[in-house]
């Protein structure tokens, strides 16, 4: 099934495939300049690529993956989604967090990016940093209200993901009010 973002009538560029695998590319490659006359020869900002790559990802996803802030802000300013969701449902600042990039997180988050995204196992996205040693996106992720508590389906908490791994990240969670289900 592909996934279609709300709002759009179809999943790949309306100016036709190519041109939307060209602009994740030049997303992937950091390519300001390649971006912006991709976009001003109608790739749609939005686009996504026609072939099974980039897991339905919008150009944003891209840039937020690959740490690229100059090509995100670019790609927001334009009118990119905030928060458009790829094929298993998450939004572009998912991919920031896990990539460890804080500016990026930051800049979604000041563009409007929702603090409270859940994936399918019910993780927030302080679980996805707290098992990494990306300390300043988990008080970034605190300080905007993402709730330290939250535990996934399995009944696991943000400190949980967090045990046995850095005990940075252990004491911000700690020092947040998180509970531990398994400690």
């Amino acid at each position: 099934m592909t996934h279609v973002a709300p709002g759009s009538a179809s999943p790949h560029d309306a100016a036709g495939p190519r041109r939307a695998d060209a602009l994740h590319a030049a997303v992937l490659a950091g390519d300001d300049a390649a971006v912006r006359t991709l976009l001003a020869s109608g790739a749609r900002v939005d686009g996504r690529p026609a072939r099974g790559t980039y897991r339905g990802e919008s150009p944003l996803h891209v840039a937020a993956y690959a740490g690229h802030g100059r090509t995100a802000r670019l790609l927001l300013d334009r009118g990119a989604a905030v928060d458009a969701r790829d094929r298993y449902g998450y939004p572009p600042i998912r991919r920031a967090v896990e990539q460890g990039h804080l500016a990026l997180t930051r800049l979604l988050l000041e563009r409007g990016a929702a603090v409270d995204v859940r994936d399918a196992a019910a993780a927030t996205l302080l679980h996805v940093v707290a098992a990494t040693r990306h300390v300043g996106i988990a008080r970034l992720l605190l300080s905007r209200g993402v709730d330290p508590g939250a535990v996934d389906r399995f009944g696991f908490t943000a400190l949980d993901y967090a045990v046995g791994g850095d005990p940075r990240m252990r004491r911000v969670l700690v020092r947040s009010g998180a509970p531990c289900t398994i400690c």
